[in-house]
């Protein structure tokens, strides 16, 4: 007797117990002995499970956004393994790997050649199967995998199970963002039905601010100024590589060390622009310290501009496939404002005049006494404030105004 059934909702990797019983009798027609024979046929349902074995980037983990969800940089590579389960006898068997993300939510590209391990216990028609790539929405990038093994069997009491190692990369394209969750399902076909399993991952970026301060605001020329910038990673992933470029104003002459301080551990560096900060995970601060002095060119009243400026990427060292950040920037100012206020002097001491029989005790007790013909030394003190000012002229009236 043959007859087809068709396996209904069964969970993966259950059995399905299929029982016959035949009635029969000894003779035919009454006065014989009735008996019944009965056998058991149990069908095995294979199961399948997409498992992340890890990431290329050990800064990365699963705290952000979803926790429990593997945390994916930018050019992060993703470990996962298609782990095929079989019940005893055969089984056809096909899988199918996405890594487009469900509703086109970012995607991933594949890195290398998977690799497949049958157990010892699994024969297959194919069982090294041509790995066929698809580019399901036309994006340049081959998102869709699939390995047709054919008819499998599996002898019971043996592994029984087919391994299908896999490495995809977040790829830098406008799609893969901060934030983003990435569900990449997988399919296996078995002829009689389908088993589906997911992995979810969270794409990470790291977000680089940068504070310039300088401390005074307000200085003379010949002055020490400090200024201290601030690096911090306010976002989900880690930063990597910051070069600090710091652009002074003409005036502002480099004095002493400068320190990078990151993580309780100072570093001294012999410039700023020589300063570079080789990673910040997320919530992370590096402070970056230095002073300059002020020359005694600059012109009094004078705005003296600072920048700072540090770029980031997603991965540490030159990677073709990082995504590199614009650099922030931030500018502190300082105002040379002189603390000496100009003043001019204007004075006729009694010596050294011409004559010494004159003083100043005459009229107007404290005032040079000159008599007609007699020569005085005139003499003008300006003080100015330090550093350059323009435009200094002195006018004396050697006459009483009318």
């Amino acid at each position: 007797v043959e007859y087809r059934a068709i396996v209904g909702s069964v969970p993966p990797g259950s059995g399905v117990p299929n029982i016959a019983t035949a009635t029969f009798d000894s003779l035919e027609g009454p006065g014989g002995r009735p008996d019944t024979a009965t056998d058991t046929f149990t069908f095995g349902v294979p199961n399948l499970d997409k498992l992340v074995t890890g990431t290329s980037l050990a800064d990365t983990g699963t705290s952000q956004f979803r926790p429990t969800l593997t945390d994916l940089a930018i050019g992060e590579i993703l470990f996962y393994d298609l782990v095929v389960t079989l019940p005893a006898g055969n089984t056809q068997v096909v899988v199918t790997d996405s890594l487009l993300a469900l509703n086109g939510i970012g995607t991933l590209e594949l890195v290398g050649t998977p690799t497949i391990a049958l157990g010892a216990g699994v024969t297959a028609t194919n069982p090294a199967p041509t790995l066929v790539l698809t580019d399901s929405n036309g994006d340049g990038i081959a998102d869709r995998l699939a390995w047709d093994f054919g008819n499998v069997n599996f002898v019971a009491g043996g592994d029984n199970q087919i391994t299908i190692s896999v490495a995809a990369r977040a790829v830098n394209v406008a799609g893969n963002s901060a934030g983003d969750l990435l569900v990449l399902p997988a399919n296996l076909d078995y002829g009689f039905g389908n088993v589906v399993d997911v992995i979810g991952a969270d794409i990470v970026e790291p977000g680089l601010t940068i504070d310039k301060t300088v401390t005074p605001i307000l200085a003379e020329a010949g002055n020490l100024v400090g200024y201290q910038v601030t690096l911090r990673n306010d976002g989900s992933g880690p930063a990597y590589d910051m070069a600090l470029t710091d652009v002074a104003a003409p005036g502002l002459v480099p004095e002493g060390p400068v320190t990078l301080l990151l993580n309780g551990v100072s570093t001294v560096f012999a410039s700023a622009n020589d300063v570079v900060v080789p990673r910040l995970l997320p919530g992370e601060v590096a402070l970056v310290s230095y002073g300059a002095r002020i020359a005694d060119s600059v012109l009094v009243g004078t705005v003296l501009a600072n920048t700072a400026s540090s770029p980031s990427s997603s991965l540490p060292g030159a990677v073709p496939t990082e995504r590199i950040y614009a650099p922030v920037a931030d500018d502190a100012a300082v105002t040379l404002a002189p603390s000496t206020p100009v003043t001019l002097v204007k004075a006729i001491p009694v010596p050294p005049t011409s004559d010494p029989n004159t003083g100043d005790a005459q009229i107007r007790p404290g005032v040079t006494d000159l008599g007609i013909g007699e020569r005085a030394t005139v003499e003008l003190t300006a003080v100015l404030p330090r550093g350059t000012v323009n435009n200094v002229i002195l006018t004396d009236q050697l006459t009483t105004p009318a």
